[in-house]
Formats: C-alpha cells, structure tokens, sequence
C-alpha cells in the first residue's frame, strides 16, 4: 500500500466512532450468498452482542459514482438482509454500515452477483521493463508476457534503463497510453528508476510527522504513483533533511518531488516486479524473477493449489487508525470469517499454501 492510500484510510478510522477497541470493531465482517432461483444476495455477518443498534445497507452499480438513498436496514440483532431486486448477469456494489444510535461504528464495502460472465478482455497493460535485466531472462520475459495476454490484456513492452529519469519513464507510458488508445494498467518490472515524493513532517497540510508515526521517516518516500497520475506540476523546491536515510531526505533540484498528496486522480492501475538489491537471498535478480514467473505462472494456471483462507498477524492493534481493520474488511469479505487466521504469518504459511 502506498503512503497515500494509507493516509486516507486513517482519516477514515479515525472519523469512525470511538467506541470500537478492536480492528474488528471497525468493520463488518460481511459476506455475500447468492441464490439464483429466485435471484437474490444474502449478505451476512456474525452477531454482535451489545453496542450495536442498526444496520445500514447502500447498494449501486459497480461503475456508479454515488451511493444514493439507503437500501435497506437491520436491526442491532441481525445477522442478515437480503436483497430481492437483483438481475441475473448484474453486479452490485454494497456498502454496509453499523451504528449504535447516530455514531457510525464500522464499515465494509462488498461486490457481488450471480452468473457474471466471465471478462474476456481487460483492456490495455503496458510492461516496463528494466533493460540489462530483459537481455538475461528472455524467454521466460516472453513466457510472463504469454501469461498476461491469456488473461485478457492488449500487452505492450517497453524498456528503459536503471540510469533514466523518471520524467523520460513517465513519457515512455504516455506514449504508450496514446498508442494503445488508453492504458489501463502498467507493470514495472525489474529496477526501473523509483520516483520519490513527500515533504512529510514539514507540509502544513498534514500534522503527522511522517506516514508511520516515526519522525526520523519525514521526508519524501518511493512514489511509483507518479507513474500513474497523468499530471506533470510536480514540484522540486522542498529542503526536507528530517530523514535518517538519504534516500528520504529532499533538497530542491534533486529530483525528488515535494507533492505529500495526490495532485490529481490515479489513471492506471501500476505495480512494480522489483527483485534488484536483495543481497540476502543467494540467488540473483534474474533468478529471482525466474522463478517469481514460474510461481505466478502455476497459479494462474492452478497448478499450485491454495487454500482459500487469509492470514492476519497484527503487531500493532485497533491504535493509530486501526490500519489492520482493513486486512478484516476485505477477507470477511473473500472469505467468510472462518477461514480467517489470526495467527503467525510464516508459521501459518509453513503449513499450508494460504491465499492471503
């Protein structure tokens, strides 16, 4: 997650009543069944045994922007609203909510549906891919970007070099969204230049000192976001030397971008394949990616079999914005609340092949 995204999950927490004591306690650990004949979705959660007086229930159409009027309602002691005015083939967007009288105490979004055909095409993905790393592993490159275009993607490549600023990368994706007639993801694979952002413990917009509490993290942090947002007023004028790191701290005309927030709205779905600078592992950057495409390929292809649970080890609790609520928002919502664990993440992992 990056430091963006995670500060607005806090003001989210933190806008929630304060009554909850848990991460649980800020959610509702809902799921959803579906029934076919007749059409409906059951969503459901476990019973609450005091401090709760009502349910919420928004609904909309997956690419609606507003929720609009209230769907439905529960009461303090269900466990249970089902909805009747459901399509076959249609998906549903729910936004459930838990109150004790006025005070908003938990949150979690689901989507669902029945017989949803399956997406055959996903539009537009665009692979950067670090140069020297590309000549040492090319046919299993070639194999991963197979993997991609089988699951529905238009796939482009491009590659660039480790010494490249990140304003030529950005201009290579944009050539590429205009060539493809819009992107919709980009994958950055190898140590394509990382961009760096924030003035964290000096913007006068945000009070806290750093994204994880720790002043001695202010500064700007790796920003891949840059990639994605389609917006070029990105400034290089901060003096920000809170950091212990050097790669933190921020001086004007280093390269590094002062924005702390988002300037404009994220235009790609981006993530990074980065296995550079790992000297711990024995193996090198092009043996690690080798067999990161050899697992990522078995599962596509279900040759690894998983156990559809979620592993949650929360080492920090319900304090500072209830971070782990998350983690038990979506996999309620995956998985139901029995196959979620809480537990040890490597010693749950060593016994079985855990989704999440």
């Amino acid at each position: 997650m990056n430091i963006f995204s995670t500060i607005s999950i806090l003001f989210l927490v933190v806008s929630l009543g304060l009554q909850a004591q848990t991460n649980q306690d800020y959610t509702v650990q809902a799921h959803a069944v579906v029934t076919t004949t007749p059409p409906s979705i059951s969503i459901r959660w476990p019973k609450i045994s005091t401090g709760v007086t009502s349910y919420s229930i928004y609904r909309k159409a997956k690419n609606d922007q507003s929720w609009g009027a209230i769907k439905g309602t529960a009461s303090g002691t269900d466990t249970m609203w089902t909805d009747t005015d459901v399509t076959t083939g249609k998906l549903y967007e729910y936004n459930i909510q838990k109150r004790n009288g006025s005070t908003l105490l938990g949150i979690t979004y689901l989507l669902s549906g029945m017989e949803i055909p399956a997406v055959q095409q996903r539009g537009a993905a665009l692979v950067v891919v670090e140069k020297t790393l590309a000549a040492s592993i090319p046919k299993e490159l070639n194999a991963y970007l197979l993997d991609i275009a089988s699951d529905g993607w238009n796939v482009f490549t491009t590659q660039v070099a480790k010494t490249d600023a990140v304003q030529f990368v950005k201009s290579e994706i944009q050539r590429f969204d205009s060539i493809a007639g819009g992107l919709t993801s980009v994958i950055l694979l190898g140590h394509v230049p990382v961009p760096y952002s924030g003035n964290f413990g000096k913007d006068t917009n945000f009070k806290i000192g750093a994204p994880d509490g720790h002043i001695e993290h202010s500064g700007c942090w790796p920003a891949d976001v840059y990639y994605a947002i389609d917006y070029d007023q990105w400034t290089d004028t901060a003096t920000n030397t809170n950091g212990v790191r050097s790669e933190n701290k921020n001086l004007p005309g280093d390269g590094k971008f002062d924005n702390t927030s988002l300037p404009a709205p994220v235009k790609y779905h981006l993530g990074r394949i980065d296995l550079s600078n790992m000297p711990l592992f024995p193996l090198s950057e092009a043996e690690l990616t080798k067999q990161y495409f050899k697992k990522a390929h078995d599962f596509r292809h279900k040759i690894t079999q998983t156990a559809a649970k979620g592993v949650i080890n929360d080492q920090f609790g319900a304090s500072n914005g209830a971070n782990g609520s998350q983690a038990w928002r979506d996999f309620s919502v995956m998985f139901g609340t029995k196959n979620i664990i809480e537990y040890d993440y490597l010693t749950s992992c060593a016994n079985e092949n855990i989704l999440f």
